[in-house]
């Protein structure tokens, strides 16, 4: 483990991330927590009720499951390894480093986090999020995750998803960070019938 990493936040790994502008601005972190950190996480996904959720008509269709969690009331989050990792999140320093970072203003922001995960099948397919969303982080939390278990984040410049820019394999501790533009054109790949769960906590920036 790579001395630099250790205790690594969320905050810090922002200050050092690059924004690429092409085909749209967004960020890959290939290690956004501590590794010690993404591992709790990881585990305590099989602790937390989630419910399925599916759309298969219509312009974006996926499925997953969810779980929301209320920000602005910490005796509702989970327990274990999470107030950790929300502390953070709800921080003032958080929500700056991401405003240098993405040059917005989100001072003014709502923010969102919602646990996510996929299973074998799971889909989401290509899109543009909605416009009430400003800046969006994914943290990937599936411990033990290899190229070969598909699942990749495909950053593409229009709706055809087999013609992506980029495809980021959703390791534990990695991160992205999408700037919503009428262009963002983004979609998630099924996971191989042989991956582990793809777990990841979703943080967004709303209007």
């Amino acid at each position: 483990m790579r001395p630099d990493l250790q205790h690594r936040t969320p905050t810090e790994a922002l200050a050092g991330a690059h924004l690429r502008t092409r085909p749209w601005s967004h960020a890959w972190l290939d290690q956004a927590l501590d590794p010690r950190l993404a591992q709790e996480l990881s585990r305590s996904f099989d602790d937390i009720p989630l419910t399925p959720c599916a759309q298969h008509e219509g312009d974006k269709t996926y499925r997953m499951a969810t779980h929301p969690i209320t920000v602005d009331d910490p005796d509702s989050w989970p327990g274990g390894p999470w107030p950790e990792l929300l502390d953070t999140l709800t921080s003032p320093s958080y929500r700056e480093q991401m405003a240098r970072l993405t040059r917005i203003q989100l001072d003014r922001a709502r923010l969102s986090v919602n646990l996510w995960e996929y299973a074998t099948g799971d889909w989401l397919s290509p899109h543009v999020d909605k416009a009430e969303k400003i800046v969006t982080q994914i943290l990937y939390l599936s411990d033990g995750w290899t190229p070969t278990d598909g699942g990749e984040l495909l950053i593409l410049d229009g709706p055809d998803a087999d013609r992506p820019t980029a495809a980021h394999t959703p390791v534990l501790g990695s991160s992205a960070v999408l700037v919503r533009s009428d262009a963002s054109w983004h979609a998630v790949r099924s996971p191989a019938p042989t991956a582990p769960r793809r777990r990841s906590v979703t943080v967004t920036f709303l209007r």
